[in-house]
């Protein structure tokens, strides 16, 4: 076993076009020269244009899948798509005792872009208790409104805010001592499947490099840039 690192570990669904999900994060990882592990939330019946079904793994079967990771140095935590927030819970509380001084990154999937239901809309108190436990949250605009971010004045973990503006691609990065930063794109892309994917996963890499997050950010960003701009249609590449 290499024991250099950086590890990432993904926390997240399996899809089989390797376009999102875990599969899509261990590729991002390795181009950014980081070593990925992940555990798998659910299996995912879907190619780059749809998804027609979810098979979602008990509790005890994802945590499970965590326990034997414990000997890797891990240096970040990303986890995306989990089926509520209760679980969401249980799990980032297993993520911190196994790696008590490791960054999560919450990429808070609530629906896919096809427009099927994924998570549900957790209550407030929930949804504070699960930020409390994490370094920084990755919602695009609606994912922002629906989890109703606009009403916090106060943030008890940093918020990265993706398509907050009227202009195409301009992201907000939200402090928990109340800074803001904006991250413009240098060239328009077009979408692409599983962009939030390799967004939030890009983050985690650079996190776990140890860049601070705000030079993580903007790397990220222009990892996701690439994304975008690598292709005319929904299948991306990083290179």
């Amino acid at each position: 076993m290499r024991t250099g690192g950086p590890f990432v570990l993904s926390i997240g669904g399996l899809d089989p076009s390797a376009g999102a999900g875990i599969l899509s994060d261990i590729k991002t990882y390795s181009f950014c020269d980081v070593m990925g592990l992940a555990v798998s939330t659910c299996i995912t019946v879907q190619n780059h244009s749809e998804l027609n079904q979810i098979y979602w793994l008990d509790l005890d079967q994802i945590l499970a899948q965590i326990q034997p990771l414990r000997d890797y140095p891990v240096k970040a935590v990303k986890i995306s798509v989990i089926r509520n927030w209760n679980k969401l819970f249980d799990i980032v509380r297993e993520v911190k005792r196994m790696f008590p001084k490791t960054p999560v990154v919450l990429d808070p999937v609530l629906m896919a872009s096809s427009g099927f239901d994924i998570c549900p809309i957790p209550e407030i108190d929930l949804r504070d208790r699960v930020l409390n436990e994490i370094e920084v949250i990755t919602p695009n605009h609606e994912e922002y409104l629906a989890l109703d971010l606009s009403s916090m004045k106060i943030f008890s973990c940093d918020v990265y805010h993706k398509s907050a503006f009227e202009e195409w691609g301009v992201d907000l990065l939200i402090r928990t001592n109340g800074d803001q930063q904006k991250f413009y794109p240098e060239k328009q892309g077009c979408e692409k499947h599983g962009s939030g994917c390799v967004f939030s996963a890009s983050l985690a890499a650079y996190l776990a490099k140890g860049e601070e997050l705000l030079v993580a950010c903007a790397m990220a960003k222009k990892t996701i840039e690439s994304y975008l701009t690598s292709t005319q249609n929904l299948i991306g590449t990083l290179r």
